[in-house]
């Protein structure tokens, strides 16, 4: 089994430009007939605001361009 050691300190916490994200991100999918969760959007949205590298197992964050993705 592989550890992976991830930095505790950081926080990023929503603001405009994450809302601003969001917003595009839900409209786009909409858009396309590709709805997934809504809280899904939003760590998408956190995710690409703040350049950061979601980790998960989730296949429909694939339908989400802009978004960098570590498949766990």
């Amino acid at each position: 089994m592989k550890t992976i050691v991830l930095d505790t300190q950081k926080r990023h916490f929503p603001n405009n430009e994450t809302v601003d994200v969001f917003s595009t991100l839900f409209l786009a999918l909409k858009k396309a007939g590709k709805p997934i969760p809504v809280h899904d959007i939003w760590i998408a949205a956190t995710a690409i605001e703040s350049a950061g590298v979601l980790i998960t197992y989730d296949k429909h964050f694939s339908a989400i361009t802009g978004l960098r993705i570590w498949n766990a």
